[in-house]
């Protein structure tokens, strides 16, 4: 199967070659941008005038009078949005620090274009809905699911460089914080609040986890529960997503994964995802770790399950700062809450 490469945009004199491209793909199966594509690996030729007989790209560009080519692939992540290639007009334009000048902005450009593709997602009115089973060793939540021997209810995630932070809820009676302490994968854990029959927790593991992977592929957490046996999962995609891509690219880190449905589901233009957004980026480190971990032990209960001293101490702060973090920060959730209202009554 021949591939075809289809120029997007381009700048200075490419002199028709680019048309070499799509009117010629079987000709042009070794040129540099089909190469970096296929093999997601930066291409250099040195000097396009030899092996000319050999390649027609090749006879073509040299009409062109280009020398050399750079061409160095747009990956985020698993994710192929092409690739970037220079032509020069003399042979062994590229030296080492042009090349990796050029990789970095390849990594820039597509990070820019994940990103410009995740903002669109959020004000699109449809979304898709996946409901997928990982029962793979490989994840940390079946381990310690198994390790209680009950289930694990997922409330909250944070992407971290080494590892994972998660919240989650423990079900049962005999659930606790020190059950996790002893699994190696675990490095930390603390108990937020019990009640009844299960216990919250906030867990700081060593390795990556199903959320965050998920993340990285393009995909949103709804809903998470672990048990011995799996762990069950509804992951949001933005309309257009490649279903099969992304659970053949799970299946690489998660053998076995099953994907059990896929729905369209309707949204409104303002998501969840958006509004945590806009609030993520108005509060500090601290403001959102005081109002989290307030939510998350039922200070905002009635009665409350802990007092503002009790939180702080967990925190390692004095009752007045956490006070404080968590007044601001509740001031700029109402500010993203009932700000147009607040514009509109004016």
């Amino acid at each position: 199967m021949n591939e075809q490469v289809v120029p997007r945009a381009w700048a200075g004199e490419e002199r028709g070659y680019l048309d070499c491209l799509t009117e010629s793909p079987e000709a042009y199966a070794s040129e540099p941008s089909v190469r970096t594509i296929r093999t997601d690996e930066t291409t250099l030729v040195d000097n396009v005038g030899q092996e000319i007989q050999e390649h027609q790209w090749r006879r073509d560009a040299l009409d062109r009078e280009f020398g050399s080519v750079a061409s160095v692939p747009l990956t985020y992540h698993e994710f192929s949005y092409g690739a970037l290639t220079v032509y020069a007009t003399e042979p062994n334009a590229f030296d080492d620090g042009t090349r990796l000048m050029f990789e970095e902005l390849g990594v820039t450009t597509a990070n820019a274009i994940n990103g410009a593709e995740a903002k669109e997602s959020l004000h699109t009115e449809s979304l898709i809905e996946l409901e997928i089973r990982v029962s793979s060793q490989n994840e940390p939540l079946l381990r310690i699911a198994r390790a209680l021997d009950g289930e694990v209810q997922l409330e909250g995630s944070i992407p971290q460089t080494d590892g994972s932070l998660l919240y989650l809820t423990l079900e049962g009676p005999d659930a606790d914080a020190d059950t996790l302490s002893s699994l190696v994968v675990v490095e930390e854990v603390r108990e937020i609040v019990r009640r009844d029959d299960e216990t919250l927790v906030e867990v700081q593991l060593a390795a990556e986890t199903l959320p965050s992977r998920l993340a990285d592929l393009g995909g949103a957490v709804r809903t998470l529960t672990a048990t011995p046996e799996a762990v069950d999962v509804v992951v949001e995609l933005s309309p257009g997503s490649d279903v099969r891509e992304f659970v053949e690219h799970l299946r690489e880190s998660y053998p076995g994964t099953e994907l059990s449905a896929k729905r369209t589901r309707e949204r409104s233009i303002e998501t969840q995802q958006s509004f945590r957004a806009n609030l993520g980026e108005s509060l500090t480190d601290r403001q959102f770790e005081a109002l989290r971990t307030a939510y998350f032990s039922g200070y905002f209960s009635w009665p409350r399950e802990q007092t503002a001293s009790e939180l702080a101490a967990s925190l390692d702060v004095a009752q007045p700062t956490f006070s404080r973090h968590l007044r601001v920060a509740e001031r700029k959730l109402l500010d993203n809450l009932l700000a147009d209202e607040r514009r509109t009554r004016l």
